[in-house]
């Protein structure tokens, strides 16, 4: 083979080489676009009523109070190809990106939640400084963690998102000021996301898994015991026969339907066990004064919404075992105006802000 022949295949290979490392490189990625000015579902945690109701939260508190607030979910950080190695520098990144805020003000906000990462994190505008990093902090270890540790991500999303903008809004922002989050509006319950399977195979799917759900845990429930003191076989009592096993708590959780509870007797030596099985749609939430799972929350609205001001409900808890009782007032965003004309919603949300990397993350 000449020099000339040699040349020529060295210089094919070399491009074919170049050719497939182009077409193999993955795309530059980059921070992405809003689709909207208050709420960017992009890891789709929430439903289209949860969203909306947001959205007016959101535009509200823009429009009444001049707070600036974004909410965001992605699936994970990485998926956009940035170069930041955590959520806070992806946060900052976004808010300085996207400017939420007012240029010179910069007092928004951003709620960000990377649910595939298990990280979340509320971005701060430069123009708070610090002084709202520990209530931010609070607002994510209190109300939107424990949620999205149970799994409920559309709720601690709602919840956080409502805690965050009451926060920023309150003049103090005390530590001691009680942070409870308000209760769910109705309709807007978490909901398990498609995996993209066809909707009857999915069903049947679901089906099939809880009734074998169902029927472990009846097999679990009815199986026998052997005594943990001489190895007998132990007797499950009656609802009648167990009440003098369980404690006070107890009994009221079994009467107002919140927790079952079997009672297994062992007549050879007496030694007893008590099983404890809560039940996730009673209704009823645990108590913090008594430990019982036996608070039940009513709501009543003192003033109506309408479309030129936002309403309130009070949010009243009572335990019937130990009668805590506690209430709270939350907002009821103003309705939806059908006016074309209508100019409610205010300017965009990203007005040139800034963010100095004030705030407070966490994770679950």
């Amino acid at each position: 083979m000449n020099s000339r022949t040699t040349s020529v295949a060295r210089f094919s290979v070399l491009g074919f080489s170049l050719l497939w490392l182009v077409l193999s490189a993955p795309a530059v990625l980059a921070y992405p676009a809003p689709k909207d000015d208050y709420v960017n579902d992009f890891a789709d945690l929430l439903d289209a009523g949860a969203e909306e109701r947001l959205r007016r939260h959101l535009a509200e508190a823009k429009a009444e109070h001049q707070l600036t607030a974004v909410v965001v979910t992605v699936n994970t950080f990485d998926d956009y190809g940035v170069g930041v190695e955590s959520i806070e520098e992806f946060a900052t990144g976004l808010f300085n990106t996207w400017g939420i805020g007012e240029a010179g003000v910069d007092r928004g906000a951003l709620l960000l939640v990377a649910k595939g990462d298990r990280k979340v994190r509320i971005e701060l505008g430069s123009g708070y400084g610090r002084s709202r990093d520990s209530a931010m902090k609070r607002v994510i270890d209190r109300t939107i963690v424990p949620r999205f540790k149970e799994g409920r991500f559309q709720t601690g999303v709602v919840d956080g998102a409502r805690a965050m903008t009451r926060a920023l809004l309150s003049s103090a922002a005390a530590p001691q000021q009680r942070m409870s989050a308000p209760a769910q509006p109705a309709g807007s319950t978490d909901r398990p996301k498609s995996g993209g399977a066809p909707w009857g195979l999915g069903a049947a799917a679901a089906a099939l898994l809880t009734t074998a759900g169902l029927g472990w845990r009846f097999h679990r429930r009815r199986r026998p015991r052997p005594c943990p003191s001489c190895s007998r076989v132990m007797r499950r009592l009656t609802e009648a026969e167990e009440d003098q096993y369980l404690g006070s708590a107890e009994q009221t959780e079994e009467r107002v339907g919140s927790v079952d509870y079997d009672v297994w007797l062992c007549e050879s030596c007496g030694a007893t066990a008590v099983e404890r099985y809560g039940k996730a749609l009673s209704g009823y939430k645990q108590c913090g004064s008594c430990a019982a799972k036996a608070v039940l929350e009513t709501s009543r609205i003192t003033t109506q919404a309408t479309e030129f001001q936002s309403g309130e409900r009070t949010i009243s808890q009572r335990c019937v075992h130990c009668d805590w009782r506690d209430e709270r007032m939350e907002m009821i965003p103003m309705l939806v105006s059908n006016d074309p004309n209508s100019t409610s919603g205010g300017a965009s949300s990203f007005g040139g802000g800034s963010s100095s990397g004030g705030g407070a993350s966490g994770s679950w």
